[in-house]
């Protein structure tokens, strides 16, 4: 049963990230990672209970979910951040010298960071990501100025895209 419900939860994130990943990479990069961990928030707070289970297995190491849970998932999050850097650099967004593969897998860790810090209160005792203090907004405004300063070509009149 719960193999079953696995790989129905791994087809259902698939076909999502299908559905939107052609609107991720369509926009200025700056545009589409603040939208990519908002909405991705938001939408993992509808769904709790898969996020619940998938929690379980990536923070909590089961090791009967790592395979056919995890690594599908995470790897569609990495190609989506990968797309839309990707996509960013063929419309001259990112500096000609950065490292794409590297970057996407950099920018993939500080999102998860991000957003699961708002998700998961246990993980942003351990990060310490938002608080009364730190609001969401704040955090990720920080790091999309992170990452543009970081990659964005400077060549471009508008921060970003």
């Amino acid at each position: 049963m719960l193999a079953f419900a696995v790989e129905l939860c791994v087809r259902f994130m698939s076909d999502v990230f299908d559905e939107f990943r052609p609107y991720l990479s369509a926009y200025p990069l700056r545009e589409t990672l603040a939208g990519y961990l908002t909405v991705g928030v938001e939408w993992s707070q509808a769904y709790m209970g898969l996020l619940r289970l998938f929690a379980r297995a990536a923070y909590h190491g089961a090791p009967a979910l790592t395979e056919p849970l995890v690594h599908p998932i995470a790897t569609l999050l990495l190609n989506t951040v990968r797309d839309m850097l990707v996509q960013a650099a063929a419309r001259g967004e990112i500096r000609a010298d950065v490292d794409l593969e590297a970057t996407a897998r950099i920018v993939h860790a500080l999102t998860v960071a991000v957003g699961d810090s708002q998700l998961l209160p246990y993980l942003n005792a351990y990060f310490q990501v938002i608080d009364e203090g730190m609001p969401a907004e704040r955090v990720l405004e920080a790091l999309l100025e992170l990452v543009w300063r970081g990659i964005g070509n400077s060549q471009q009149k508008d921060k970003g895209g």
